[in-house]
């Protein structure tokens, strides 16, 4: 027991002891002071205050914030010691102050701070400039301004087209009161030969030219394609086809006049080179008589995307054929082609009195009923038995221009035949 005290007595009178003891004693007291005497104290903070998080009070307002609407602010604050000690900046509640904003302009906007439980010392800066303004549309048509467009002889230019045709702006009226035109430009180094399409973006210009530049615009559309139509020029020949053509007919040998012989017309180049001429229609030969005037509409037998360069309205076709007669006749010489093995076929019309016929006066005078056949073609029809009426098509074997006029029909009669059976 002796031991114990003198032990204890030596632990006392250390200076290691005596310094623990101290520093527990102060703690003891620190931690009454804070706790009971002085619980609060003052914290500082770097603070980013954004107007645009107040944008639901802007929009009641009807206007819009313009440019940069954040500023860097040091906020001292006080409040209890562990509040404090666990605030960070984004946990600070700073506003701007809207109550003096009445329309557009620029106004320096007082800040103030408000969290429970902190009392704000101070803000610095305490103000905020912002500009508002009441952003709008403007809807302005696209202008194309080329330099240096040329179209070589031969060729054929066309009015420019550009897409979109206009541009919706949207910003500050303030900047969209001075847009006066939308303009998209570009410079060409050579001459064009083919329909060309180029791309890029606008330029807003205001009344006197100058180019309106603005962060606070948008556009409908950044870019926009302005196509240049470039047509080859070439001259093409009218030609009239014939259907219904007799055999033993040259076409050749129809002669007519034409009131425009050849049209220029222009085209895509990798299109018009394909033509060789102009069709301008089909003439019936079963119509078509010595004296028969024809008028074409141009436009209706130009290919699609072709321009009628020398602007011809029409053509009149003038079948005014020298020495071309006519004559009835009737015909008697009836021949089946393209009949069926199954069946026997035979003719039951007699004759066709008073066939009209043209051609050659020369070779009229001396035709006589059986120069002319009556050919009953069965090729495009269907076999079976009965009675039915069908076309014929009359012409003239070895006669170099003599054609019917008009339609012309005969009955005939159809029955299977008859297998003879085997003994």
């Amino acid at each position: 027991m002796k031991k114990l005290n003198l032990n204890l007595e030596s632990l006392i009178r250390s200076n290691r002891f005596l310094q623990i003891i101290s520093v527990a004693i102060g703690v003891l007291c620190w931690c009454y002071v804070v706790t009971f005497v002085y619980p609060d104290t003052e914290g500082e903070f770097r603070v980013t205050v954004d107007l645009a998080n107040q944008q639901e009070q802007v929009d009641q307002l009807g206007l819009n914030i313009i440019g940069d609407s954040s500023v860097h602010v040091t906020a001292r604050v006080r409040g209890q010691r562990f509040l404090i000690s666990q605030l960070e900046p984004e946990d600070l509640n700073i506003t701007a102050s809207l109550d003096k904003v009445d329309g557009p302009g620029s106004y320096s906007l007082s800040l103030s701070g408000e969290n429970y439980g902190l009392e704000y010392l101070s803000i610095s800066p305490n103000t905020i400039d912002v500009k508002f303004d009441v952003f709008s549309t403007k809807t302005l048509p696209v202008e194309v301004e080329l330099s240096g467009l040329t179209i070589p002889e031969g060729y054929l230019g066309d009015e420019e087209s550009v897409s979109p045709k206009s541009i919706t702006v949207s910003g500050p009226d303030e900047v969209l009161s001075r847009i006066d035109r939308c303009v998209f430009t570009s410079t060409l180094n050579k001459p064009l030969q083919r329909t060309t399409t180029l791309e890029g973006g606008v330029t807003l210009l205001d009344r006197n030219g100058d180019e309106v530049v603005s962060d606070h615009i948008s556009l409908s559309s950044e870019e926009v394609s302005v196509t240049i139509p470039v047509m080859k020029i070439k001259e093409l020949p009218f030609t009239v086809k014939f259907i219904n053509l007799p055999p033993g007919i040259d076409e050749d040998l129809l002669t007519y006049e034409l009131s425009s012989s050849t049209l220029e017309v222009a085209g895509p180049a990798d299109q018009i080179d394909r033509y060789t001429e102009l069709v301008l229609g089909y003439v019936d030969m079963k119509e078509l008589t010595p004296e028969e005037i024809y008028v074409f509409d141009v436009e209706e037998i130009l290919p699609s995307g072709f321009v009628n360069v020398q602007n011809v309205e029409n053509v009149v076709v003038d079948f005014a054929m020298e020495n071309i007669g006519q004559k009835y006749v009737n015909v008697d010489n009836f021949q089946l082609v393209n009949t069926s093995i199954e069946y026997d076929i035979t003719v039951r019309t007699s004759r066709l009195s008073n066939v009209l016929v043209y051609g050659r006066q020369d070779i009229l005078d001396e035709l006589v009923p059986g120069d002319l056949v009556a050919e009953i073609d069965l090729s495009s029809r269907e076999i079976v038995p009965g009675q039915f009426s069908t076309g014929v098509t009359i012409y003239a074997p070895n006669k170099d221009l003599l054609w019917a006029s008009g339609d012309y029909s005969v009955i005939i009669h159809v029955t299977e035949k008859q297998t003879t059976p085997t003994s």
